[in-house]
């Protein structure tokens, strides 16, 4: 009893090990990321469809999510503005 126990761990891992080096291949980050923007997409679908309150925090959240993760291009281009206005 104690060595199937073992084995189904042992499989568990093996299933495991093999997911993790997906995830860590190319072909899993361009998977994972699709895969993410297929579920916000989805997100804001739902959060623009209904009025009910649910569907406004959802998008609001999404809204704070989309800021914060832009935030790093909308600065660099703010910065480029900012010297094309300066250098003009």
């Amino acid at each position: 009893m104690p060595e199937e126990h073992i084995e189904q761990l042992k499989d568990e891992k093996d299933k495991f090990h093999d997911l993790k080096v997906l995830k860590e291949s190319k072909g899993g980050e361009i998977l994972i990321a699709t895969v993410t923007q297929d579920i916000l997409n989805t997100m804001r679908k739902l959060g623009a469809r209904d009025k009910d309150p649910l569907s406004a925090t959802l998008k609001a959240n999404l809204d704070l999510l989309a800021l914060l993760m832009g935030a790093k291009e909308n600065e660099e281009a703010v910065d480029e503005m900012i010297k094309d206005t300066l250098s003009a």
